[in-house]
């Protein structure tokens, strides 16, 4: 549920600069950066379909809890859509929500163990270097532009 919350303040953040900025194509006229930015895409849509990947297995097996994870999945996804129009926004909106998350599974565990540890990895690991990777293309293709 929290995770589904902070995607949505994410998505409120990133249609803003969406709508009212053209999509920044910057990241691919440079070869380094265009290959972070597609890997970066590459993380967020294989993180979609881990999501997707579970709502459609829960609600198969009759449990209709799984639409929990059908609306975090549509919400990643929109926001693979959001990053490609503009991978820096993107970044940053991806690196904060990351962090917040984190922070929030870590407060969360009671009882730290290396399971729990491993398993809260993997709910804000794939946005945390998705974001750090539209940040280093963005800044590589404009770095360029300067040279």
């Amino acid at each position: 549920m929290f995770l589904t919350f902070l995607y949505i303040t994410a998505m409120g953040v990133m249609i803003y600069f969406a709508v009212r900025k053209r999509i920044d194509r910057s990241i691919i006229h440079h070869k380094v950066s265009a290959i972070l930015f597609w890997i970066a895409l590459t993380i967020l849509t294989l993180y979609g379909a881990f999501f997707l990947a579970f709502g459609i297995g829960e609600i198969g097996g009759g449990d209709i809890s799984g639409a929990m994870h059908l609306a975090t999945a549509i919400l990643i996804y929109l926001l693979v859509f959001l990053c490609w129009r503009r991978p820096f926004e993107g970044g940053i909106t991806l690196l904060i929500s990351s962090v917040i998350s984190g922070l929030g599974l870590v407060s969360s565990i009671r009882a730290i163990s290396i399971g729990n540890f491993f398993s809260s990895l993997i709910l804000f690991l794939p946005t945390l270097s998705a974001g750090m990777l539209f940040l280093v293309a963005w800044l590589i293709a404009n770095r360029s532009k300067e040279l």
